[in-house]
Parts: C-alpha cells; structure tokens; sequence
C-alpha cells in the first residue's frame, strides 16, 4: 500500500481525525497545480485515508461556525538557511510557554508549524497568540520573517482558509510530508505520531498565560530562566483617550490605525478590539465605512506593526506628561 502498511496508515487517519480536522461537512482538494477546489462533502475516515496513501491531497477548513479551532498554524513559505534558526526559536519558546509545535515541510517550498490544542479554542486567541510569538521570535532572532497565520479569518465567513494536511503528497513537487526533529531537522521516527499523541491539551487560560508572557507579562506557566519580552507599554497612553474620542477628517486612517495596533499591545482580542474601534469610528467626523475599519484592526492584528511619537497627525493629541 503506498505511503506505508495498513497499520502506519490506519495510525495517521486516527491522528488527524482526532486532532487536525476543523470542519467535517466541507473539504479543500489539492489540484495539479498546487491550487485548491472546495468540495461540499463530509470529510471522513475513507477520504483521509486516500490522503495518507497519496491518491488524493486534501486540506482541512480549520473554522467552525462557532468561530473557534481546533488547532493553530503558521506556513512559512521560505526553505532558506536563516528560516531554521527562526523556526527552531519559535517552537522552542512555545513549547517553554506549554503550547508545543510541530514542524512539517510543507512539500514544496517551506514549512508548517502546527499548534494542536486539541480543543476547541476561539480562533481569535488562537490567532493573537500566533501573533504574538511571531514578533517575539523576529525580535529575538532579528530574523524579520513574516508567516502566513492560521487561522486567517476568526468568524463572519462561510468557509474560511484551508490548510493542506499532514502526511499526504504535495501534488505539484510530488513530495511526501511527515514530522521532523526542529533542532536535527531530521524525520521523525514514527512521523511524529508518538509526540502528538503525548502532547498536552492547551487550555485557553494557558494560551492567555503564553500571550501575557509574550506581551512582557508574568505567567505561573513559565520557567523562571527565561528572558521577558519587553513589551513597549504598560497600561494605555495618555493620548489615547483623547485618540478615542473622535478625530476630524484628514486624521481618521491613521488615528483608527494607531488604535487598533495599541489594542493589539495591550493584549485585546480581536473581537474586542474591532468592537473598540468601531466605536472610536462613530464619534469621528464624519466616519469611515464599517468594512475600512474592520480592514484596519484584521492588519493591526498581524503583529507586525509599531508607532513611536513622531507623527505630526497625532502631535494635537500628545499630553507633555507622557
């Protein structure tokens, strides 16, 4: 039988049916050319397995409707030599913080690193956690990588991104995936089967304790050795309150911005933050279209954004007690 014997094969399916699956009624099948097709069709045991023996690739809708997951990840579409050093960090630091990751090569030109919570987990903490290991890591390596986070949307869509699933054949290269060691970036000798089925439930109070830690905040979860992450501030400035009062038109995109991005510092969910923002909209004169405010909190909310004091846009709001 391709991709291994029965039993090998029967030990992969249980893997992934347990812990990778999102949603059961909806799949994404690989195509010849690496893109995918969505099929409207219960995602079960017969399908998974002609995943695992190759015949077919398949990839998992990883959002429920109740806007939470089951797992988070991040696709690294790079396999130069600085992505390991990168990588090998992050997953060292999650597994510090309890949240264990697993590497994959993707099967063409990176990597995936899955955080299997085996849980449902709400995506938006799931996906601000990611978010904040990714800047944590690029500071600590000075390795400005930018992955692709999983999930990508956290609720309001149908279907969501797909994300191809492990121990199949890349369709396009023709590669087989399986786990490997993130510091010998060798395989692993069972595919990894062992480790995944040893890890840990991730409770979302535990991903709280990871995120607070990652923000420069102090966690139970963690080893005393480890060095904080600073966290640029504690506590809201004090010309945010006048920011969330309302600003005229001319400064509204980069004041919301600015808003969104301090949300993100300060450790608010995505819910909550675009909830905030939408609220600071209301009071602008006039405000912007719902849709160009959400937009704004989903790019505050990739984690790759920073402001110092320097805009002449926000200088009318600067207290000189800051």
């Amino acid at each position: 039988m391709a991709g291994g014997n029965s039993s090998a094969i029967s030990s992969r399916v249980r893997i992934l049916e347990q812990y990778f699956i999102g949603r059961r009624d909806s799949y994404a099948l690989q195509q010849p050319d690496g893109r995918y097709r969505s099929i409207s069709r219960k995602l079960d045991t017969d399908i998974l397995t002609r995943h695992c023996t190759g015949e077919i690739t398949v990839a998992s809708y990883m959002l429920l409707p109740s806007g939470k997951t089951p797992y988070g990840a991040l696709d690294i579409d790079i396999k130069t030599d600085p992505v390991k050093p990168w990588v090998s960090w992050a997953i060292k630091r999650a597994g510090q913080l309890g949240v264990p990751g697993f590497l994959e090569p993707s099967g063409r030109k990176g990597y995936h690193v899955w955080f299997l919570l085996k849980r449902e987990t709400p995506a938006d903490l799931v996906k601000y956690f990611l978010a904040r290991l990714v800047r944590a890591t690029c500071d600590a390596t000075g390795i400005a990588l930018r992955p692709e986070i999983f999930p990508k949307q956290t609720g309001g869509v149908t279907l969501g991104n797909a994300i191809k699933l492990p121990f199949g054949i890349h369709q396009v290269t023709r590669k087989r995936t399986l786990f490997i060691d993130p510091e010998s970036w060798t395989p692993l000798s069972d595919w990894g089967i062992e480790a995944i089925s040893g890890s840990p439930v991730i409770t979302e109070d535990r991903l709280r304790a990871a995120i607070a830690f990652l923000a420069g905040g102090d966690s139970k979860d963690t080893k005393e050795d480890i060095p904080k992450t600073p966290r640029r501030h504690k506590g809201m400035l004090l010309c945010y309150p006048k920011m969330e009062a309302g600003v005229p038109e001319g400064s509204r995109d980069e004041v919301l911005f600015r808003l969104a991005v301090h949300y993100f510092d300060q450790g608010y969910t995505g819910k909550q933050a675009s909830e905030k923002l939408l609220l600071c909209n209301s009071k602008c004169q006039p405000p912007l279209g719902k849709r160009t405010v959400l937009r704004k909190a989903q790019q505050a909310y990739t984690g790759r954004y920073g402001f110092g004091c320097g805009s002449p846009t926000i200088a009318p709001f600067c207290n000189p007690e800051c």
